[in-house]
């Protein structure tokens, strides 16, 4: 298919008006055309037939040169078949063609005529007069004056070119000497393709190669190397110096320091879920000057969801079997502290190492060691200021657990607590007996809006065993059996061993907070 843009078809006859039509071309370019009118011996790729139609949908104005022959032996009974491929699409056409030139030729054979050359063709000229005339082209005969012999005002045509004859028509006297030279001025006026716009597109078009040579490349390299720089700034005082020295991304930088002082603002944070639940509780965060605004972003979120845990005395530990690590006994959490409402997920834990955005923001991160939890922790508390922690055995099962209303004080002190993190149905609130985590959150809370406590990832705790080789687990995972995901199961791992089934949960406490007891454990 050309890539050409032709706004002019000529339509003729080969052995009929060819010379015609090869004069009247080159007439047009020579006033300007050049590029615009289509000829059937010039750029025809692939098929002729398809792309004739191309070219013929495509165009504005359709000249069609007639001569004293070219609209002879027409036949009537194929009209329904020019009306079908008139109006059918390009590539409709082949199938079409090929079922005409079928009929045409088993007509003939049951006649018991031979089938010609010319059954196996189709009628070009009066195809593409009739589909100039379904698709409303602007339509310009150039015929013979009339004479005896020829009138095409009174010609009797098929439907399909019907009305044909009906456009006013140019008429050339068939001499060598005026051979289209006195119709040429009329074929013109009647032009719909213009060349003043495409003159002055061509004018525009070198002003703008010169503009470009002289100051495209500069600016362009220019725009590159901000765009680069731009992508790289990270804390607050980047954007500021990047603001005074860039041409392109002056406003970017303001809307981001817009937004970092927005963050920022007085440095209190809500905290305890406050915004959702319109309180004013919230904390102090003293944000790192090296803080990134997509840290700020993701850790001030992190830092609301932080669910307020009032100290208290409990009964930690059990006497049913999946607990036997910890016998049931008495423990006190002597302060209030705060524990985060979700696992620590994907995008929190990139974001503080990496200052990136890989990751799910839904997903709980998994495959990190306890070493590596130490890590992030210092990092997180680096950029706010705060003391971050993993939980304690005793916080962890204290936050976990709530009383059974219906055996407080019955003397039944293990069968108090219910036996899940909010549930003594694992169903409700735990992630358990599948083979991959969940988004964090799809299970029901326990009592203090605390999610996945039981299943979805096992988490680690501060604690370790007597022998410091081991640190403690609390919770079970998502391919843990309910017996594995109850508030007192415990379990442990080395201190450098991740696994795509451990993830971890934050504890936040005040500065003045530090006294955090550990629970006694069987020796």
């Amino acid at each position: 298919m050309t890539n050409r843009n032709y706004k002019i078809f000529i339509s003729y006859r080969h052995d009929d008006t060819a010379d015609k039509a090869e004069h009247l071309l080159s007439l047009l370019e020579a006033s300007g055309y050049r590029g615009l009118v289509s000829f059937d011996k010039e750029n025809l790729d692939g098929r002729f037939d398809l792309e004739i139609m191309r070219r013929l949908d495509a165009c504005t104005d359709f000249i069609a040169i007639i001569g004293t022959d070219t609209l002879a032996n027409i036949k009537e009974e194929e009209t329904q078949w020019y009306q079908k491929l008139a109006t059918c699409s390009v590539e409709d056409f082949p199938t079409l063609e090929a079922a005409f030139i079928t009929e045409k030729c088993e007509r003939r054979k049951t006649y018991g005529e031979k089938v010609r050359e010319e059954d196996k063709r189709i009628d070009f000229v009066r195809l593409e007069i009739a589909r100039a005339i379904a698709k409303g082209k602007n339509i310009i005969p150039v015929v013979p004056v009339n004479s005896d012999i020829f009138n095409f005002d009174k010609l009797e045509l098929p439907d399909d070119i019907k009305l044909f004859n009906k456009y006013q028509a140019e008429k050339y006297q068939d001499s060598k000497n005026f051979l289209f030279k006195d119709i040429l001025s009329r074929v013109k006026k009647r032009l719909r393709t213009h060349l003043h716009w495409y003159r002055s597109f061509i004018a525009g078009i070198i002003v703008l190669i010169i503009v470009l040579m002289l100051v495209g490349v500069f600016m362009g390299l220019k725009w590159r190397t901000e765009k680069k720089t731009f992508e790289s700034l990270k804390n607050m005082s980047d954007y500021e110096n990047f603001q005074t020295e860039t041409w392109f991304y002056g406003n970017q930088c303001a809307d981001s320091i817009k937004e970092f002082v927005s963050l920022k603002g007085t440095g209190n944070v809500p905290i305890n879920d406050a915004i959702a639940r319109k309180s004013n509780d919230s904390i102090f965060v003293d944000w790192n000057k090296d803080c990134s605004l997509e840290q700020l972003r993701v850790l001030r979120k992190l830092i609301n969801n932080m669910m307020l845990v009032p100290k208290g005395t409990f009964m930690m530990g059990t006497t049913r079997e999946e607990g036997l690590e910890n016998p049931l006994h008495l423990e006190k959490v002597e302060n209030d502290f705060y524990m985060a409402k979700f696992e620590l997920t994907q995008r929190e834990w990139y974001v503080v190492m990496n200052d990136s955005v890989t990751g799910s923001d839904k997903l709980p991160m998994v495959d990190i060691s306890w070493n590596d939890c130490m890590n992030f922790i210092n990092r997180l508390n680096h950029l706010t200021g705060l003391v971050f922690c993993l939980p304690t055995e005793a916080q962890w099962e204290y936050a976990a657990g709530y009383p059974n209303k219906d055996c407080r004080n019955k003397g039944y002190p293990d069968k108090a607590k219910i036996r899940y993190a909010g549930s003594d149905n694992p169903d409700d609130v735990a992630v358990y007996a599948t083979n991959k985590p969940m988004e964090v959150g799809s299970k029901k809370p326990c009592e203090r809006e605390i999610y996945d406590l039981s299943g979805n990832v096992a988490e680690w705790c501060a604690c370790e065993d007597a022998n410091k080789r081991k640190k403690y687990i609390r919770g079970g995972f998502y391919q843990s059996a309910s017996d594995e995901v109850t508030i007192t199961y415990v379990d442990s791992a080395a201190g450098y061993e991740g696994s795509p089934t451990i993830g971890m949960r934050l504890v936040l406490i005040r500065l003045s907070l530090i006294h955090i007891s550990e629970p006694t454990r069987r020796s």
